[in-house]
């Protein structure tokens, strides 16, 4: 039997200059999202019509994964994968829970979605997933993925096109725990890795990567470059922290 949860809330609003899409908290003027659970994993239930693209889900950071938080949890959101890294289907990191799903897709539904290609290239395909009937003569409707290439397509060819969002729960990590450490550090406009050097009351000392240090990007309100290349990032703003494998 399918395991479904209720929590959360996806909707888009459209203005003038675009689209903002929600990825948030449930509230009473909107109703919870269903999610289906396989593993330690998440897929919505259904996906949304939303009038995406491939290019606006680039830009949201959807093909390799955005954080959001949800009625209290953080989670990494992203695009379902599709293939493996060896171009097939059954390599996919995510090949497994795509199956489950699928069973619970009901009988005669086509529709479309979109989905990464592989673990090692984040360019979006639209994937048609069909109902058929099972030619071994058992009448039981089968379900197929048909993967459409989606480069050179105009914007209004995916109106239809589903965004169906993979869930991985972020797990918590305390930043006093992970001083001499290598991490990730997810910050409101970018992501930095580098070693923990101190954590503080209201600061944490990052030592970035060399890669980092040499481009010296401007920093957002939220960090501060010190003159020796290390970086002063202020702890309110941190929006997920993790040891990162070296």
């Amino acid at each position: 039997m399918a395991n479904f949860v209720y929590f959360g809330s996806i909707f888009a609003t459209r203005f003038k200059a675009g689209k903002d899409l929600r990825i948030t908290d449930s509230t009473d003027a909107q109703m919870k999202a269903p999610w289906f659970i396989w593993d330690d994993k998440f897929i919505a239930a259904q996906p949304y019509n939303l009038s995406l693209t491939p290019k606006f889900l680039a830009g949201e950071k959807l093909d390799s994964g955005k954080v959001v938080s949800m009625d209290g949890s953080r989670f990494l959101c992203r695009l379902p994968v599709i293939y493996g890294n060896d171009g097939r289907m059954e390599s996919s990191p995510d090949y497994e829970l795509l199956q489950a799903w699928k069973t619970t897709v009901k009988p005669g539904k086509n529709f479309q979605i979109f989905a990464r290609h592989s673990p090692s290239d984040p360019y979006i395909e639209a994937v048609n997933v069909m109902t058929s009937r099972d030619i071994s003569g058992s009448g039981a409707d089968e379900v197929k993925f048909l993967v459409q290439p989606t480069k050179g397509l105009p914007d209004h060819m995916f109106a239809w096109t589903g965004f169906l969002p993979v869930l991985e729960p972020l797990p918590e990590y305390s930043p006093d725990a992970l001083v001499g450490q290598q991490v990730t550090v997810i910050m409101p406009d970018d992501t930095l890795r580098g070693e923990l050097l101190e954590s503080m009351d209201y600061d944490l000392l990052l030592r970035p990567s060399q890669a980092y240090q040499e481009d010296r990007l401007p920093l957002g309100r939220w960090g501060r470059w010190q003159e020796n290349g290390d970086i002063l990032l202020d702890r309110s703003a941190v929006v997920q922290i993790f040891p990162t494998d070296e």
